[in-house]
């Protein structure tokens, strides 16, 4: 990982929608390595509204926090 990388050009966030208990639709954010696509977490949001909100913060996020700053807000652990 170079030092000057930018949240952006580590991580990306991918979204999907499924059929969850009872029919009941499931909006899931996952959040993973630019590179390798490994999975570092994923988000489940049973409530469409509040899971674009909080896919805009997430995308905002990567372009305007430090590495740092984004890796505590949103866990992701150093060792990661």
């Amino acid at each position: 990982m170079s030092e000057d990388a930018t949240p952006r050009q580590l991580y990306r966030v991918a979204t999907q929608t499924r059929t969850g208990y009872e029919n009941a639709i499931m909006h899931d954010v996952v959040l993973s390595f630019h590179d390798t696509g490994r999975i570092l977490w994923s988000n489940t949001f049973s409530d469409e509204e509040q899971a674009r909100a909080y896919v805009a913060e997430l995308e905002a996020d990567l372009d305007h926090l430090e590495v740092d700053e984004f890796r505590r807000k949103y866990g992701v652990s150093t060792q990661a």
